[in-house]
């Protein structure tokens, strides 16, 4: 059973999978169908895990599985790479892009590659105060307090430089 998120605690695990483009309506329909059915049959040590999925700015999926009940193991993580892999594949997708940055332009939400951030950095269209969205929050209480957070406070920071605040 995918459960409401909301049900969740504050310290489920949580993965945070980035779309390289923006996922459109009929895709994400199909991505979330079958994460809901994979969620329904993952196990940990022959343990149904309580896991729930949601798609965020139709560009983030988002999986969180609530520790409390039955903690990921090694194998169950790799089966979730797995079936991702298996999506990018079948819905012509990348989730795996780990050269994307994703951040906010005033209302906008645009996607782009490292080398364009660079590029827009240097061109001063985007600032240390620029919202970025951080793929590497590891729990739903961090997913609610850290995913959208300013570039110089990520590890983006690093392009930053010379360029004031």
């Amino acid at each position: 059973m995918n459960y409401p998120i909301n049900e969740f605690s504050n310290d489920s695990r949580i993965w945070v999978f980035t779309s390289s483009s923006l996922i459109d309506n009929e895709i994400a329909k199909l991505l979330l169908e079958d994460t809901a059915y994979f969620l329904d049959n993952w196990l940990a040590h022959q343990q149904i895990l309580k896991a729930a999925t949601i798609l965020l700015h139709q560009q983030f999926l988002i999986i969180a599985v609530d520790e409390n009940q039955t903690g990921a193991s090694g194998c169950s993580i790799d089966k979730l790479h797995q079936f991702i892999q298996l999506e990018e594949k079948k819905l012509n997708i990348k989730l795996f892009d780990r050269m994307r940055v994703v951040y906010k332009a005033g209302a906008e939400i645009k996607n782009i590659s490292i080398s364009e951030l660079q590029q827009l950095i240097k061109s001063d269209e985007i600032f240390g105060n620029t919202i970025v969205f951080n793929p590497l929050v590891e729990s739903l209480s961090s997913l609610n307090s850290n995913f959208e957070v300013a570039l110089q406070d990520t590890w983006l920071n690093r392009y930053l430089v010379n360029q004031p605040s």
